[in-house]
């Protein structure tokens, strides 16, 4: 009998050991700065200047349904942009807003933002820069996956003050 206790604590303790192991694992590549790559495609209008993209990304917490919304500045021949970003899967949500111009030449600045993670996410910051792809009506994304709130931005030098 005490044979058996000791083997059925020896199991547990081993479980248990293997289990808090994984739980400071999972916690670690929670925290850990991971970078992302992606392509987005245009999709199907969904309303007036928003879409349901198709995407890729090698980050799967960034996978999912994306939906991408616009307003535009006029003149359109160069255009101001501001858009938003989101993304949700089973887990969560991301969402962000970025602005960029379309430029006369048919192309576009890069946008940048920051994905401010939901649900499961939530506490997560998906640094995010978009490079648009003309003519063909795509994107390239790339970024860092960050747990770390973004610094507030200082105020900038001002001379003779």
């Amino acid at each position: 009998m005490r044979g058996l206790r000791s083997l059925r604590t020896a199991a547990l303790t081993g479980g248990l050991l293997a289990l808090s192991t994984q739980m400071v694992g999972a916690q670690q590549d929670a925290t850990t700065p991971v970078e992302f790559a992606g392509h987005i495609e245009c999709g199907p209008d969904i309303g007036p200047h928003q879409w349901q993209q198709s995407a890729t990304n090698s980050e799967p917490r960034l996978e999912g349904r994306y939906y991408y919304s616009e307003a535009y500045a006029e003149p359109p021949a160069a255009a101001a942009t501001a858009g938003t970003l989101r993304i949700e899967n089973v887990d969560g949500a991301w969402q962000g807003s970025m602005v960029y111009v379309y430029l006369s030449d048919g192309t576009a600045t890069t946008g940048s933002t920051v994905l401010v993670g939901e649900g499961a996410y939530a506490g997560l910051r998906a640094v995010w820069e978009e490079r648009m792809l003309f003519p063909a009506c795509a994107a390239d994304v790339r970024g860092l996956l960050i747990a770390v709130d973004m610094p507030a931005a200082p105020e900038a030098y001002r001379s003779g003050d």
